[in-house]
């Protein structure tokens, strides 16, 4: 892999993961984001302000984040048994070990909130109750931290890998067709389709060695029209959240026809708007030092977030009180989330090793001059 695109996926998953975080900072009423959700406050200037990012422009960052998952598995993956067997112990270590711990530590942080009156009531606390053992064990099936869905979903992929692998080879990359027929009508059990399709995306580019296709490009028109196609796209997705009914099945259908379209503009746009911005972010060392902690980032926010919030809520809170919780809260968090990985990582670098999967070795990435990137 090229110095440039390794680079590349390093600062645009540094984005990524800012846009996770606003995706569930969403704070009116429906906080839980679906394609067809409706803003249940209509034309509420802010709700609409948040919609339009939370579930509309961000929305591109967790199927960027599979596409990446199956391209950085599969680029160097051999179909063989010594292959396949490489790539589970080390993925047991980077993803399972993580998981079964973030999922035990969320469940203590809830069991430790619902011990106190000031926070034994707060809506994270009432929906995950942790007062038994079974309840600790439904923590490594459906945990607080609710982002860990996306940690389960790579497991299963890591144990399907010889099936996809196969699969992608030998249609020819064409296995996306009914994979993407069932994203497309959301038809998912056990395995998410959503995961599934954007997944197999990024295991087709590497199978077939397609880095020298998603490497730097340099069309700027391309980049524009993209830009504009996502932005309309979630601007008329908040448009018909906010003035339109439930009830309309049609209205639903289209929202989530717009939803899947934009998802794609947005990770199109991204990709192709890196490479136009690239000096401007390559060498800014406030960005290069938190690519370094992006594990903790994505592990830490929440239920973090959903307690801060409600604790930063009063009775009456104003719209605009609202917009600033929801523009503040999200960098407090990042910020919180950051300053830990740092305490840790210092004073402990063998746990870091083990909470983040052994991305403690990748915390840097030393500023370089963009001409000796290319190479």
């Amino acid at each position: 892999m090229s110095k440039y695109l390794s680079r590349k996926l390093k600062f645009i998953s540094l984005f990524a993961i800012i846009a996770v975080v606003y995706i569930h900072s969403y704070n009116f009423t429906d906080s839980f984001l679906t394609p067809a959700t409706r803003i249940s406050e209509g034309a509420n200037p802010t709700a609409m302000i948040e919609y339009f990012f939370s579930n509309g422009l961000f929305r591109f960052a967790v199927p960027l984040f599979f596409i990446i998952s199956g391209f950085l598995f599969y680029y160097t993956y051999k179909n063989t048994i010594d292959g396949y067997k490489k790539k589970l112990l080390k993925r047991c270590y980077s993803v399972v070990t993580p998981y079964i711990i973030w999922s035990f530590l969320s469940g203590i942080f809830i069991l430790v909130l619902s011990n106190f009156d000031l926070t034994k009531n707060l809506d994270i606390v009432v929906e995950h109750p942790v007062t038994k053992t079974v309840d600790f064990l439904k923590c490594f099936i459906n945990p607080p931290a609710f982002q860990l869905w996306f940690l389960q979903q790579l497991i299963i992929f890591i144990v399907l890998s010889p099936i996809i692998y196969l699969l992608v080879k030998y249609t020819r990359g064409l296995v996306l067709i009914p994979i993407g027929a069932l994203w497309l009508f959301d038809f998912s059990f056990i395995i998410n389709t959503q995961a599934l399709f954007y997944y197999t995306i990024g295991a087709t580019f590497a199978v077939f060695n397609k880095s020298r296709n998603v490497t730097r490009q340099s069309n700027w028109l391309m980049a524009i029209v993209s830009i504009i196609v996502w932005v309309s796209l979630s601007g008329c997705l908040t448009v018909l959240a906010a003035y339109t009914s439930k009830d309309s099945g049609s209205i639903s259908l289209l929202m989530t026809i717009i939803y899947k379209v934009n998802e794609i503009a947005g990770i199109v746009s991204v990709w192709l708007l890196f490479d136009h911005l690239f000096s401007f972010v390559t060498n800014k060392r406030p960005l290069i030092f938190l690519t370094g902690h992006l594990f903790f980032i994505y592990v830490l926010h929440e239920p973090l977030l959903h307690f801060t919030y409600q604790l930063s809520s009063v009775s009456g809170i104003t719209d605009f009180g609202r917009l600033i919780l929801y523009v503040g809260l999200p960098i407090s968090n990042i910020a919180i989330c950051v300053m830990l990985s740092m305490i840790i990582r210092k004073i402990a670098r063998p746990l870091h090793r083990l909470l983040t999967g052994d991305r403690s070795g990748n915390v840097t990435l030393h500023p370089i001059r963009e001409d000796r990137l290319r190479k």
